[in-house]
């Protein structure tokens, strides 16, 4: 059903909405929003769960009428996967599925790697799809003083999100969890599979 209209009503008459967002970091969580703008699939609204201006995805929001009654929707919500509190059991967890993907897995204490296969079975050594925990960051500072010396400083740091994600072609990036590194990571196993 495209809600559209109802929310374009609900802009033009300042009316709050109860809704059901499938996505953000509470899926499927009753919200109350206030609707402001609607734009190429995206509603600009005040989230009163949070107090804040969001972006929502049309697709992934069911509204509730008075009935407590939801709109359809065609949003097929991603994978429910275990909380992992390792790679270990990451690897375990995704292994069979994965070889059936046809990709040679590297697997160490600390990343999950995807690698496509020569034809003698052998892997290339560079990785088509990871995930890995990378704990921290650097800060490099120069100085030059009034004598032409040079004084680098190195500062370290710790992550905001230390779980990274990295694939042929697409930008790395950090998650806060294992769990989305991990569902970024299926995602692309799936759509890079030699075996596709």
């Amino acid at each position: 059903m495209d809600i559209s209209p109802i929310i374009e009503k609900a802009i033009n008459s300042k009316e709050r909405l109860m809704v059901v967002y499938l996505g953000g970091s509470q899926p499927g969580a009753v919200r109350e929003i206030s609707p402001l703008s609607l734009k190429n699939g995206k509603i600009r609204a005040r989230c009163y769960m949070s107090n804040v201006t969001k972006t929502f995805l049309v697709e992934k929001m069911q509204i509730m009428d008075t009935d407590g009654v939801l709109t359809e929707t065609s949003y097929k919500q991603e994978e429910a996967l275990p909380k992992f509190i390792s790679y270990s059991e990451v690897y375990d967890f995704l292994k069979q599925r994965l070889v059936e993907f046809g990709w040679h897995i590297n697997f160490t204490t600390d990343s999950v790697s995807l690698h496509l296969k020569f034809k003698n079975g052998r892997s290339l050594k560079r990785s088509e799809v990871s995930i890995y925990f990378d704990e921290y960051t650097f800060d490099c500072y120069a100085e030059w003083d009034s004598d032409g010396n040079f004084s680098p400083e190195i500062e370290e740091r710790k992550k905001i999100s230390p779980y990274m994600f990295s694939a042929k072609d697409q930008q790395t990036c950090g998650f806060k969890s294992l769990e989305k590194s991990v569902l970024k990571f299926i995602k692309f196993a799936e759509l890079l599979a030699p075996n596709k």
